[in-house]
Formats: C-alpha cells, sequence, structure tokens
C-alpha cells in the first residue's frame, strides 16, 4: 500500500432543489501503488449570514502569500508550497513521487504557462448562484483570485491554509490543507465562506486535477459506475467522455423530468487514476451521501484526464 492522502471538508448545504448547494468535500489520497480517497465531512447545518464576517474589500495588490518552501513533513511524506504558482506539492519521501495541484509533469516542462491553460492551475472551481434570475455561473480560482493576487496564504500547525477572494461576486472561501501520517488532509471551512451581493455558494471543487494523467499514455481513470468502470485517456480516437454521479444515486426527493442514459447507481464512494504506473484512489467518507463524482476523459483543450469529486 502507498501513502494516504486525505482531503476533507466542511460542506454546507441550502435547498434550492435536488442536492444543489454541496459547498464542500473531503478525500483521501494514496499516493505511489495505493490510491486516492476523497472524503467528505458535512457540518450539517447552514451558517448564520449574522455571524460570518463582512467580505474583504481591500484593494492592496497582495494579500500575505507564504514564501516558497516545505510547510510540513513526517517520516513518510511531505508538503510543499510553491508561491510562484500558487500550488501545493505532496511528496511521497519513499518512492520520490510527486502529486500536485498543477499536473506535475505539466508544472515543471518548458511549457508551463497558466495564461494558455488556466483550468489546469486553479485548484478550486466555485459554482455560483447570481441573485438576478438565479443564473448557476462557475468561476476559477486562477484567473478568479490568482492572477490578481487575491488569495491569502499562512501557516497553519501542519500545513497552510489558503483564502481565495472571488472580488467580482464579492465570496471568499478558505481551504485547509495539512499532512497526516501518510497523507494530506484538504479541508474547506464551509463556516468561514462568506457571500455578498446576493450571490450564493452552490458547489466547490477542490483539487480538480490533483488525480489526473496526461492524454494518450499509458493510464486511466476509475469511477464507480455499478461495480466500477476505466476511463481511458486516449483522445484522438474518440471525442471526450464526461462521467458525473452522485454517491449512493440521485436524491429520491429530486424530480427528474430527463435521462439520457441508464447508469448503475454509485453504491462505493471511490475513484482514482492510474498515472503511467502510479496511482491515486479516492474514497469519499462523511457527506459522501451528497458527494458527485465527476471525470473528463480524453479533454483535448487541457490535455489531461481527470476524476474529482464535488
Amino acid at each position: 500500500m502507498g501513502n494516504l492522502a486525505e482531503i476533507r471538508g466542511d460542506r454546507e448545504r441550502r435547498s434550492r432543489g435536488g442536492r444543489a448547494g454541496r459547498v464542500a468535500l473531503a478525500a483521501v489520497l494514496l499516493a505511489a501503488t495505493a490510491a486516492v480517497g476523497l472524503l467528505p465531512a458535512c457540518s450539517g447545518e447552514t451558517p448564520d449570514p449574522a455571524g460570518l464576517p463582512a467580505y474583504d474589500e481591500t484593494l492592496q495588490e497582495k494579500l500575505p502569500v507564504l514564501e516558497t518552501g516545505r510547510v510540513a513533513e513526517n517520516d513518510r511524506m511531505a508538503l510543499d508550497w510553491n508561491r510562484e504558482a500558487a500550488c501545493i506539492l505532496l511528496l511521497d519521501k519513499g518512492s520520490g513521487q510527486v502529486w500536485s495541484s498543477i499536473p506535475y509533469d505539466y508544472l515543471t516542462s518548458d511549457w508551463f504557462n497558466p495564461d494558455e491553460n488556466y483550468i489546469l492551475s486553479s485548484s478550486l472551481v466555485m459554482t455560483y448562484v447570481e441573485p438576478v434570475n438565479e443564473q448557476v455561473k462557475v468561476m476559477n480560482s486562477y484567473y478568479g483570485t490568482t492572477l490578481k493576487g487575491r488569495i491569502r496564504v499562512e501557516p497553519v500547525p501542519g500545513g497552510l491554509r489558503m483564502t481565495y477572494y472571488f472580488d467580482l461576486v464579492k465570496i471568499s472561501i478558505p481551504v485547509e490543507y495539512t499532512l497526516l501520517d501518510g497523507g494530506l488532509s484538504a479541508r474547506i471551512d464551509a463556516s468561514g465562506i462568506v457571500e455578498a451581493d446576493g450571490n450564493r455558494v452552490l458547489q466547490v471543487d477542490l483539487l480538480p486535477f490533483l488525480a489526473s494523467a496526461p492524454n494518450d499514455t499509458d493510464s486511466w481513470l476509475f469511477v464507480p459506475s455499478g461495480s466500477g468502470m476505466l476511463m481511458h485517456t486516449d483522445s484522438y480516437v474518440r471525442p471526450t467522455r464526461e462521467y458525473s454521479g452522485e454517491v449512493y444515486g440521485e436524491d429520491p426527493c429530486a424530480t427528474v423530468l430527463l435521462k439520457t442514459r441508464n447508469e448503475a447507481a454509485i453504491r462505493l464512494p471511490v475513484f482514482g487514476v492510474r498515472n503511467q504506473g502510479r496511482v491515486l484512489l479516492g474514497i469519499a467518507a462523511d457527506g459522501a451521501d451528497s458527494a458527485v463524482i465527476m471525470a473528463r476523459a480524453g479533454e483535448m483543450n487541457s490535455g489531461y484526464s481527470n476524476v474529482y469529486a464535488g
């Protein structure tokens, strides 16, 4: 068994029909010959808006950001921070393998350019609802926060805390990354999310490219459809394949007007990736009943296939 990286997150729920209102999740990542596990943790209650701080509208160019370097380590693992790329890196000391929020081979390549491939540089993707007509929109952390220097990064015991400030919609989301014995915990602090001007967070996808692999390599994604399904990373033979499934099946309280495919319900809250011989496996735990597992195979715009939970 390889290393364990655990990502945890508090999730706030709002009733907008079905399972809308997923705000965070948690995951377990097992590197080397192991797997990644995603563990959503649920707060169970919606924070009282009156008890939340006002949105930080500071107009300074840069927020406090931790310098590049090692932020935590133990006998098996190390957690590093890259300030220039706004990227966390998880090192397996035994094998020397690295998993990172930006695909590591891309991060260390000569063609690394976040402006051209911004989605790979986004460690968080937020879906939110506008107050006018309740339109649902998506914003990634690279253009929404990183490019503008609107990420606050500060040390916490065993790791770091990142707060993403989406100034355009006046929403801020705090995330804590802490090293565990053989793993990583990434926890979205739902009680610390700040919303203003009527905008409301609907869903947060954390570390969407941590479990990823380059297209057209000896790699595959694992999704828990039925007894399990592998999605190969070829991009030239077939168009992009997408998968999205609610853990433990659809909400029985939701009204389904149209189904375009017949799929078995997810019975085991797991997902994973094999990236050319190394494996990452995710296991959803607390709050898994509100999690959605998503995957894209052979996606040509980014050049990567990825699987994650939201």
